[in-house]
């Protein structure tokens, strides 16, 4: 009851504030809420341990309000490179109404984590689970494949797929790798763990989003393994703020090597000389505010749902989530394959003379074009689904290895890249491109050798 008031109070605030006024404080009101989350988690985790924050209703609020939060400030401070967002911030017709859509459908999602919060809330969370067992050959393989495709793109385009996949042979060969690692001694696990997240980091440099997740799929087998202790407190902010200053160190690295500044670099260890610099330079604020990606996060979610509740977008009823279902098919043999959010998005956005860049479209705003009104049925749905993997996989890492464990951690390790805007096309093509990987290595670990 409690929480629906105070969320029930935030939107009254936001729809009392004029538009001017609510401009200058909303970033504040994005942090609040957020804030209020993690008291109220703080509050219901019986057992002070880490698996009430990895719950992926907590890491949806947790990216959207930051991003939201930070973003907002950002574009009222009128930092960043693409302009044109500071611009779709300073003029949204509905900035009101989209900004209470957008807390709103965060209330709901921590609702629904709330649900399970309180269907499992009997179970020992401190207790520890028997490892599974990892052959060496297994692990041999997966470092293998895990090098591999560090180096060589994998291409789908001759079935119609655009980009590089290789992303996704990397996870589960990082998948089976900590598997095996969580079942050493303790100092050795954590020396282990973070060597792994270094050579992730170096093969992955041009992606903070890859380092994000794999970092995220590394705390949760940990944890289930050997419940981490966590409560809000000056040890756990310390840790946090240590923790923050590394991935930033990553994000400032990251940025060198994608050519903000214009240095010439191959690789992390050529961009690390060039931090002071980059630093100091006038172009970090607004290379900052657009790595982190705060402006782009917060700018089209905000847009997108202010140009459906001006008329100027019509449902689509699904067409963007209908698209997975025709993920195999090229449009070269189909010519009504449906198109994804982004790909009906981005032109209405950014054009220029020839060329236009893509931007994902926060799922909030996506299942607003797509059902309107009946925005919030799809979204219980798709935070249900993930809760439901979330305790399947924390409650059967102590059993048999199998395919869907497997698949289930794979999603687990991907699912904040679906809810940033990817689409569930994407999603789904992941999760199929994954499969074939994931039973050359089972298979290898039944072998007796």
């Amino acid at each position: 009851m409690a929480n629906f008031i105070v969320n029930l109070l935030i939107l009254i605030i936001v729809f009392i504030l004029r538009d001017e006024e609510l401009r200058n404080v909303m970033g504040f009101i994005y942090l609040f809420q957020y804030g209020w989350f993690i008291y109220l988690t703080n509050k219901t985790n019986k057992y002070k341990v880490l698996t009430q924050y990895l719950k992926p209703s907590f890491l949806i609020v947790t990216y959207v309000c930051i991003n939201c939060g930070i973003g907002s400030f950002t574009l009222d401070g009128e930092y960043g490179i693409l302009k044109h967002m500071i611009r779709i911030f300073n003029t949204a017709e509905n900035f009101n109404l989209a900004n209470a859509y957008l807390l709103f459908c965060n209330y709901i999602v921590y609702e629904v984590g709330n649900y399970f919060t309180y269907k499992y809330r009997k179970f020992n969370f401190e207790k520890s689970y028997e490892k599974l067992k990892i052959k060496k050959s297994v692990l041999v393989l997966a470092i293998l494949v895990f090098l591999i495709f560090s180096f060589i793109e994998f291409d789908l385009s001759f079935v119609g797929g655009v980009g590089s996949f290789s992303y996704l042979p990397k996870v589960v060969s990082f998948i089976f790798i900590l598997i095996y690692l969580s079942s050493n001694k303790v100092n050795f696990r954590i020396i282990y763990y973070f060597i792994s997240l270094i050579v992730f980091a170096l093969v992955s440099y041009e992606s903070k989003r890859e380092i994000i997740f794999i970092l995220v799929i590394v705390v949760f087998i940990e944890n289930v393994y050997n419940p981490i202790k966590f409560s809000i407190n000056l040890k756990s902010i310390l840790l946090g703020t240590f923790a923050f200053s590394v991935f930033f160190f990553f994000i400032i690295v990251s940025s060198i090597n994608r050519g903000y500044g214009s240095y010439d670099t191959n690789n992390i260890i050529d961009a690390v000389k060039y931090i002071p610099d980059y630093v100091s330079s006038d172009l970090f604020k607004d290379a900052v505010a657009e790595n982190f990606e705060v402006n782009a996060v917060y700018g089209n979610a905000l847009n997108a749902a202010d140009l459906y509740m001006s008329d100027k977008q019509e449902t689509l009823y699904g067409e963007t989530f209908l698209k997975a279902l025709f993920v195999p098919i090229p449009r070269q043999v189909f010519d009504y394959k449906p198109d994804s959010m982004i790909q009906l998005y981005s032109p209405l956005v950014y054009t220029g003379k020839d060329f236009y860049i893509t931007f994902p479209v926060l799922v909030y705003s996506e299942l607003l074009w797509n059902f309107g009104i009946f925005f919030f049925i799809g979204l219980i749905l798709i935070v249900y689904v993930l809760e439901k993997i979330f305790y399947s996989n924390y409650f059967n890492l102590n059993k048999k290895l199998s395919l869907k464990l497997i698949l289930g951690l794979v999603v687990y390790t991907i699912f904040l890249q679906f809810v940033r805007g990817s689409g569930l096309d994407i999603l789904v093509t992941y999760v199929i491109i994954s499969i074939p990987f994931i039973s050359l290595f089972i298979t290898v670990n039944r072998l007796k050798i």
